[in-house]
């Protein structure tokens, strides 16, 4: 008896941690993004690393040649969807942000963006170094800020402020994980976007929910996947966080 017990937990186990988030937003489809109101969006964990290796990988990481947390190994592992304590750490509050506060005085100046903090700390940069860089994009000239600050992140600014957010205006959609007491908090993708949507007062914005931790999953969802039940469960906190 004792034998078949500990058989089918470790059965169940397995079924829980054995979904990658990839696949368990696949699985969920249009149902693992809610819409809520960004307000009720607080700390950004940024990308939650839990990492499980596969394939080839699990024999490397054995070895020691990468584990969890080496760049650019994505090929060898994927990220459950169900994460542990230890790891989903809270990075920071949004809105405390370096980020979040040049969004909220770009929001501020009012389109005048010359005058924002934001478009000086790049041509200060640039004149300083002869270049500054926005994630993948490198500005060599002062025009090439003007155009990005033109004609990017004033029509998200100004879109925003007039129609809410948009989703056939982006490329992705902001990414969130639930904490262990329920709480939905930023991870990867939009932070900008997020950021902007809130200095806005934006009330309807869309995450998918790429990660949940261990304890809310057991305390809601149970010792198994259930992708029906994990679905209601998302639809409540979308009601919650509305």
């Amino acid at each position: 008896m004792g034998f078949k017990f500990s058989f089918c937990y470790e059965l169940n186990m397995w079924n829980k941690l054995s979904y990658s988030a990839n696949q368990t937003a696949r699985k969920l489809g249009m149902r693992a993004t809610i819409w809520v109101d960004p307000a009720h969006v607080v700390h950004d964990v940024a990308n939650i690393r839990t990492r499980k290796p596969k394939n080839v990988g699990g024999i490397l990481d054995k070895l020691g040649v990468i584990n969890k947390n080496t760049k650019n190994c994505n090929l060898f592992y994927r990220n459950r969807f169900i994460i542990s304590k230890e790891d989903f750490v809270i990075r920071e509050n949004i809105e405390k942000s370096e980020k979040f506060k040049l969004v909220q005085d770009f929001v501020d100046s009012q389109g005048n963006f010359a005058n924002s903090i934001w478009y000086q700390k790049i041509v200060t940069e640039l004149r300083e170094h002869g270049s500054s860089k926005y994630k993948k994009i490198t500005f060599r000239t002062e025009n090439e800020i003007d155009d990005f600050f033109e004609n990017y992140l004033t029509p998200i600014c100004t879109s925003m402020m007039a129609t809410g957010y948009d989703q056939n205006l982006a490329s992705d959609v902001c990414k969130c994980y639930v904490s262990g007491d329920g709480e939905l908090m930023k991870g990867e993708n939009g932070r900008h976007r997020l950021a902007f949507a809130k200095a806005l007062g934006v009330q309807r914005f869309p995450l998918t929910v790429f990660g949940v931790h261990e304890d809310w999953f057991s305390k809601r969802i149970g010792n198994k996947m259930d992708f029906a039940k994990l679905a209601e469960e998302l639809k409540k906190l979308e009601i919650q966080f509305s």
